[in-house]
């Protein structure tokens, strides 16, 4: 029996995401978790079209070791992360949250994953790379028309990474 596992966060874990985020901002800059007033954040579970954002705990024997983040968009999953604390970069936990991840974006029914990442991190290049993700663009204008404008209104420096992964869903073609 596997001693991890992953708990998705309530507004409570916003204090445990921010710290986890804080620790990996050695290696880029890392976005700051969206800001979300007290008395939305149970509308977002209450309306299922309402675009929501929702960030997994991973756990290591009851111990917090990191987090994802997973936003459905037309069909389109984009994953935020992973974010490790330091002592458990490169021990295979960044991809045990990407499978999660990808396992829920798979339950939503989303046809592709997606990630931005910044062209100076090249670790999370790499990570994307080795996990299953192609490389789509590093122009910031085609990433904005990429896949029917989804990323249209994003406001993106000039030296991101789209990565892009067709997710499987069973019984579809």
């Amino acid at each position: 029996m596997s001693s991890r596992s992953v708990t998705k966060a309530n507004h409570h874990a916003r204090a445990l995401l921010q710290d986890i985020a804080d620790s990996t901002r050695w290696l880029y800059e890392t976005p700051q978790l969206e800001e979300q007033p007290e008395d939305d954040f149970a509308s977002l579970y209450e309306h299922p079209h309402a675009l929501r954002r929702d960030y997994f705990i991973g756990f290591e024997r009851n111990i917090p070791f990191g987090y994802v983040g997973l936003q459905v968009i037309d069909e389109a999953a984009e994953i935020i992360g992973p974010f490790l604390y330091r002592e458990y970069l490169g021990q295979d936990y960044g991809r045990y949250l990407l499978e999660y991840n990808l396992d829920v974006a798979r339950a939503r029914e989303a046809g592709i994953a997606f990630t931005l990442v910044p062209g100076d991190a090249t670790w999370a290049v790499n990570f994307f790379s080795r996990n299953g993700f192609d490389t789509v663009s590093r122009e910031a204008e085609f990433i904005k028309r990429w896949h029917d404008g989804v990323l249209a209104s994003r406001d993106l420096p000039a030296d991101t990474v789209l990565f892009a992964s067709l997710v499987e869903i069973p019984g579809h073609k």
